[in-house]
């Protein structure tokens, strides 16, 4: 039997504005990979479409998560999407330690604001508790 635990709505909330949020960003990767590119300074269109694609992808996983039975969230899903965020937010240092003579200093901002971003949402563990 798997673990489950129970939450309020909070928790529900907090998934789909990151599907919303991922959704909307990985469809602006895809439809505006070469203005992104030249506006960031990243040099390859493809990895803008890439990273646009793996977005969409977890944003239908976290709409998917989303339709479970009201208030019932199996806590390794929950921390699959908490993971994701903070493997977001690492790559996105590792991309500004490694590339950062080659971004624009939009890029960066941009790099950095939506990594700060993602942290900062990450950093809410009280949508975990039962009590929200």
């Amino acid at each position: 039997m798997k673990a489950k635990t129970v939450v309020s709505g909070k928790l529900r909330r907090a998934i789909r504005a990151n599907a919303v949020f991922s959704s909307v960003s990985g469809i602006v990767f895809i439809g505006f990979a070469g203005w992104l590119a030249s506006f960031t300074g990243i040099i390859s269109e493809l990895i803008i479409r890439v990273v646009g694609i793996g977005l969409v992808g977890f944003a239908a996983y976290l709409f998917l998560l989303t339709k479970v039975k009201e208030g019932i969230f199996e806590p390794a899903k929950v921390w699959s999407v908490v993971v994701g965020d903070y493997l977001w937010v690492l790559g996105s240092l590792v991309g500004l330690a490694l590339w950062h003579g080659a971004l624009t200093s939009e890029g960066l901002y941009l790099v950095s604001a939506i990594a700060y971003l993602r942290w900062r949402d990450c950093q809410s563990p009280s949508v975990f508790s039962n009590k929200c």
